[in-house]
């Protein structure tokens, strides 16, 4: 990186250098080294998948069991096969602290509020194992194929999507959730090391812009929240004032609300500020990461209604995707045709839908929700599991839906995939196969579902997703 200036740690970090000596003056030339280096890979393995099968060597992270560095920086977990089929998901560790500090249990409702490109999220799934709900919102545009891709990725139909400003969610959704993840959008200054960022991000009028734009998500996003509920907050920059300084701004102006400390987290704590933790980069193998936990006590009576009166200078941190006005085109263009029971929809002669919950064609597509959150299909913006889309053939099943067919499906036919046509299969190839009967089967390589394929004619056609698409190799040569 070119003209690398002075960090100014000490109006960065305020007073945590004077409470944590790890932090003191004497280690910010190493700090800042870590900073402007690349952080080691690393990723989440899926729970269902042996740690031993993993084609590389890892090591593992201490605040989350399926988190693993990776060993050796040349190698490149993206590029393996075991990464198309879903083994783990490649992340920094450091983004998997908030994961963890949510506190997820099977059954609950759970959002996550800004979502893409989908880690969180798909921690998330894997803690509920496929009992309660996560809605996963992203309010930029650009951003949501992503997301919808890694959940469908994931091997579980217990999400929804939307596209909305926070505060458009508020007045439908308003006290339903036991969990509400915040990963808010913030200067990055984790980022630099890994050139997604510029240094534009340690500037004084960033970090302003940014933590006034915090303060009106968190508020927001405290609404979504039932009694007793928990609001994890967390961001990828150092800065107290987009940290500490946005969670005490939100606790002086809400009634009802705590911070609380998670037993088994204490290394990673901020001194002084009991309910928030922090990773560093000179630490901890991460970019860097804040997490701060708050509890909501009891029903409120003072809630106002959104939005808030604008702090001064805050209405300038209002960028127009973030404009709850600016959605109003997400509302469904479509008729939503909501069924009484599962349809019977088939691939061939031989699958049908088994799962019980609400159904509904909107547009061209088949969602699902399951029962838990039957309610929410109502929402402007809200997506429930994109089951199938219907074409001038007919229904064309997702790739989600072979992801998550052992849970969602009542039979399926499986096409199994040796080594080297696994890896010609997600690379988009097309394979000639003898005996099998045309239609539609679900492509497995080693019991691991990779998505769907339609024969023709004794020819595979390929419907493993483009964007996906890879020259994957099996293991490390």
């Amino acid at each position: 990186m070119d003209g690398n200036p002075d960090i100014d740690w000490n109006s960065i970090l305020g007073e945590l250098p004077r409470l944590d000596g790890r932090l003191a003056a004497a280690r910010w030339p190493e700090l800042s080294a870590a900073v402007l280096a690349s952080p080691p890979r690393a990723i989440r393995c899926h729970p269902d998948r042996p740690i031993e099968e993993l084609p590389f060597a890892v090591d593992p992270v201490a605040w989350f069991p399926t988190a693993m560095h990776v060993v050796g920086p040349d190698v490149r977990p993206g590029a393996f096969l075991h990464h198309a089929a879903g083994d783990y998901y490649v992340q920094d560790a450091g983004s998997t602290l908030a994961v963890a500090l949510c506190q997820i249990r099977p059954g609950e409702l759970v959002a996550d509020l800004c979502a893409a490109p989908g880690g969180k999220s798909t921690a998330i799934l894997e803690l509920l194992r496929g009992a309660g709900w996560l809605m996963s919102n992203e309010t930029i545009r650009s951003r949501f194929p992503v997301l919808e891709m890694a959940l469908q990725r994931s091997g579980y139909s217990n999400f929804g999507t939307t596209h909305s400003d926070i505060a458009a969610l508020t007045g439908d959704w308003a006290g339903r959730f036991d969990c509400v993840l915040v990963d808010a959008p913030c200067s990055g200054q984790s980022m630099v090391g890994k050139q997604r960022q510029s240094f534009s991000a340690f500037k004084a009028s960033h970090i302003a812009l940014n933590a006034a734009r915090q303060r009106r998500i968190l508020r927001a996003a405290g609404c979504l929240i039932r009694p007793g509920g928990r609001l994890v907050y967390s961001t990828c920059t150092f800065s107290v004032e987009e940290n500490e300084r946005v969670v005490e701004c939100f606790l002086s102006e809400e009634q009802g609300w705590e911070l609380i400390s998670i037993p088994g987290f204490e290394r990673w704590a901020v001194p002084g500020y009991p309910g928030c933790y922090r990773l560093w980069p000179h630490l901890d193998q991460v970019a860097g990461a804040f997490v701060a936990v708050l509890v909501k006590h009891a029903d409120r009576s003072d809630v106002r209604e959104w939005p808030h009166a604008v702090a001064a200078g805050e209405e300038n941190s209002r960028r127009k995707q973030h404009h709850p006005r600016r959605h109003e085109k997400s509302r469904r263009p479509t008729s939503i045709d909501v069924l009484s029971r599962p349809p019977s929809v088939s691939w061939g002669s031989w699958s049908a839908i088994a799962r019980e919950g609400l159904w509904w064609q909107e547009g061209q597509t088949l969602r699902y929700a399951p029962a838990e959150a039957a309610s929410f299909h109502s929402v402007p913006s809200y997506r429930g599991f994109p089951v199938a889309r219907r074409t001038s053939d007919g229904w064309l099943p997702t790739y989600g839906t072979a992801r998550a067919a052992a849970t969602l499906l009542a039979d399926y036919e499986q096409c199994q995939l040796s080594d080297t046509d696994a890896c010609r299969y997600v690379a988009g190839g097309t394979m000639l196969v003898d005996g099998l009967p045309d239609g539609w089967r679900i492509v497995h390589w080693r019991g691991r579902p990779l998505s769907w394929t339609k024969v023709v004619g004794g020819r595979l056609k390929n419907h493993f997703p483009k964007p996906l698409r890879q020259q994957a190799t099996l293991a490390l040569q």
